[in-house]
């Protein structure tokens, strides 16, 4: 039954590309879109972060909490802000690829040639597919590899 739901679920993504096959404009604007507020939301989480190490050593200057409280909220935020940080970098080489439109051909490309499937076998998982969740018997989120951005 997983098996035919996910053969299902890469037949609906393949029938929403169809219309792409001529002219991809619309899905490079749709993930450049998608990508850029990626950035712009973590480098908002770096600028909140900031604010809260900023406010946790105000607080910490004036006796309100202790070195080791300061120093556990530091690393944490420390650590939330290199994460951002570090998802900032590799969310702009994504956006810079999105303007290499042979890039994003290629993706459509690789969905495309499965446009016929009649089953479900390893190959086309390892291709298509990033990961399966399921959270319970009722729900399964199936995210495709380099087209998660258009859901």
């Amino acid at each position: 039954m997983l098996c035919k739901f996910i053969s299902h679920t890469i037949r609906q993504k393949i029938n929403s590309l169809l219309p792409l096959k001529e002219s991809t404009d619309c899905l490079i604007l749709k993930l450049r879109g998608y990508r850029q507020s990626e950035v712009e939301r973590n480098i908002q989480i770096v600028k909140v972060n900031n604010g809260f190490l900023a406010k946790a050593y105000e607080e910490f200057i004036a006796g309100l909490i202790s070195d080791a409280e300061y120093q556990l909220f530091k690393e944490g935020f420390n650590s939330r802000i290199q994460d951002a940080e570090n998802n900032i970098g590799v969310l702009r080489k994504k956006l810079l690829r999105l303007y290499d439109n042979t890039y994003v051909t290629k993706i459509i490309k690789r969905f495309l040639e499965h446009e016929d499937i009649s089953e479900l076998n390893r190959n086309v998982v390892a291709k298509l597919i990033k990961s399966i969740v399921v959270s319970d018997h009722n729900h399964i989120n199936v995210n495709f590899r380099y087209l998660d951005a258009t859901d």
